[in-house]
């Protein structure tokens, strides 16, 4: 009786060190979004705002490019057009004023593009200047029907001359690098007063503001999981502690590979598992490249 009542308490103690916490189902380590920016255009970098570690918000600036040789050729295509319509007085003025107001739709749709992608009131500034664009030139089409023959010659040499304008105007806005997303700067690739061309790297930065685990998990548990399942991600806290997230699975693999060195499964004797990424919103205590565990609901 006494070593029923003592293996008893025994059971007891285990059960309470256990924290009631189920087993892990599937163990990996924690990924980040990076993305690499890079040069677009080519020449002395003038300055470069941001350090390793710098948190940064899209749309923030990150370097210039020196445009002087930019400018420069910008104002002599500018004074040959001023030049062209001196000249040529029968070109309608209407013309001239459509055709500056596509240059300026131009040049904003330039510094927009880069962080549309990420920012939902620059898309849709985005495709409110794409629609402008569209209707500036649909009017141009037109208006260059109604003129006539030799207008029209003059109108396709003075056309050359303003994309011409758009190009330089487009290369200006390139020497000016942006952050496209929020991030922490991880990596600094270039230094002020540095000699870059185009695809030149400058900074990596990722995204940790939301995180991803990958993790491995064999082929009997692909039936107990799905896209958009919830699940609950851990990792180790203070005094071996198990810090939990919520998380939501949000890739799965549909081809079988060899299990990965250093990354266990539930099932250490499976030879082949399927990778599955697994969306945890961060609070600042997962890292790039921690350990993490996860429990499937």
């Amino acid at each position: 009786m006494i070593r029923f009542f003592g293996g008893l308490i025994l059971i007891l103690c285990l059960l309470s060190c256990s924290n009631g916490k189920k087993d892990a189902d599937a163990f990996g380590s924690f990924e980040a979004n990076e993305i690499m920016i890079s040069t677009q255009g080519e020449g002395m970098l003038l300055f470069i705002s941001v350090e390793e570690g710098q948190k940064v918000n899209a749309g923030d600036p990150i370097a210039v490019i020196d445009t002087a040789q930019w400018i420069v050729q910008r104002k002599q295509l500018e004074l040959q057009l001023d030049a062209f319509w001196i000249m040529h007085t029968n070109v309608p003025e209407k013309f001239k004023k459509l055709n500056d107001s596509l240059i300026i739709v131009e040049k904003k749709m330039s510094r927009t593009g880069i962080i549309s992608t990420v920012d939902t009131v620059k898309k849709n500034e985005l495709k409110r200047l794409q629609v402008e664009k569209s209707d500036l030139e649909e009017v141009i089409a037109k208006e260059k029907k109604n003129y006539t023959s030799s207008v029209k010659l003059l109108v396709n040499q003075v056309e050359q001359l303003y994309l011409q304008l758009i190009m330089i105007n487009d290369a200006i806005c390139k020497c000016r690098v942006i952050s496209p997303i929020n991030g922490i700067v991880l990596t600094k690739y270039a230094n002020q007063f540095e000699l870059i061309g185009k695809g030149h790297p400058l900074v990596r930065i990722a995204d940790l503001s939301q995180m991803t685990l990958k993790v491995y998990v064999s082929e009997d548990q692909l039936s107990s999981i799905k896209l958009g399942g919830k699940c609950t991600v851990r990792i180790d806290g203070k005094k071996r502690d198990l810090k939990e997230y919520k998380g939501t699975l949000s890739w799965i693999a549909s081809e079988s590979e060899f299990t990965p060195k250093m990354i266990q499964t539930k099932d250490e004797r499976v030879n082949l598992v399927y990778a599955v990424k697994i969306k945890v919103k961060n609070d600042g205590g997962i890292k790039i490249g921690m350990p993490g565990e996860v429990v499937f609901e």
